[in-house]
């Protein structure tokens, strides 16, 4: 049984958008994950959502990159892409800006940063509780990105 990616998409390029809304309704028709040739990327695409220039959808283990990158190279736009797939500690944000890429993402160190804590059912990090690993990861991102 796969460990499950989640991704969430964002683009302005209507283009994209038609793809994605046409491979939501053919998951839905058919009730198995998509893909098309053109992505060229054997990652299918599972629990598609569109909701204006936002796509919500799950791949197995590891985000659908391959997929991101060629729909820029096609349609010659900017998409983003943010990941999470906790079980294989894949956290990230991946652009791809008519064909050129730039990635962030946290590396086993980052995770190394924060624990659980069982008895206070909360992570510590920095000295701190947190009630969510999430929003330490988004910040552990943020300051990647920012140089830090």
């Amino acid at each position: 049984m796969p460990n499950w990616c989640s991704n969430f998409i964002q683009t302005d390029n209507e283009d994209v958008i038609v793809v994605f809304n046409y491979l939501a309704k053919k998951e839905k028709e058919e009730g198995r994950g998509q893909t098309l040739d053109y992505f060229a990327d054997d990652r299918l695409l599972f629990s598609i959502v569109v909701e204006d220039s936002y796509i919500n959808c799950e791949t197995r283990w590891s985000p659908p990159i391959d997929t991101i990158l060629n729909l820029s190279k096609r349609f010659d736009c900017r998409v983003e892409l943010d990941y999470d797939e906790p079980g294989c500690l894949l956290f990230g944000k991946y652009i791809a800006d008519k064909g050129e890429e730039t990635a962030y993402f946290l590396t086993d160190k980052d995770f190394d940063l924060f624990e659980y804590d069982e008895d206070k059912n909360s992570y510590m990090f920095e000295g701190e509780e947190w009630e969510s690993d999430s929003d330490i990861k988004e910040l552990l991102l943020e300051r990647k990105m920012n140089g830090n």
